[in-house]
């Protein structure tokens, strides 16, 4: 039994599609990819991989520049393609241009007009904004 950690990369773009690729002796291979949003003309800004430690769970943030940021939980199935599930939606009719994690699980925005925001998840699994601006 391999139980290596899979050295994984995630991509995202214009084409509104969020990717995730496994990179194995050099070579990367794509294992899933999503339609992040359907919207036309609506591109995805940023894409972010959390690294929140302690937690089981594999979670990807998008943002885009017309429907705020979504929150992916990534399904690993073994020997089959991987699969990425919307947990949640934040910010929703907002620019948001970038999104990043810190490694405790807070997930900070940067919105339009220059505007920070910060996210943690609750107890309950729904994300509250724990700072309105910075």
């Amino acid at each position: 039994m391999n139980l290596a950690v899979p050295r994984l990369a995630t991509v995202s773009g214009d084409d509104n599609m969020i990717k995730i690729w496994e990179i194995v002796a050099e070579k990367a291979s794509e294992i899933t990819s999503v339609k992040a949003i359907n919207k036309e003309g609506n591109f995805l800004t940023d894409v972010a991989w959390s690294r929140c430690l302690g937690s089981p769970d594999d979670v990807l943030a998008s943002s885009s520049e017309q429907e705020g940021v979504s929150i992916w939980k990534i399904e690993f199935q073994p020997d089959q393609r991987s699969m990425l599930k919307r947990i949640e939606e934040i910010e929703k009719n907002t620019a948001v241009w970038r999104v990043n994690w810190s490694e405790t699980g807070l997930l900070a925005l940067n919105c339009q007009e220059d505007e920070v925001k910060v996210y943690k998840e609750d107890c309950s699994g729904n994300w509250k904004l724990v700072q309105p601006h910075i």
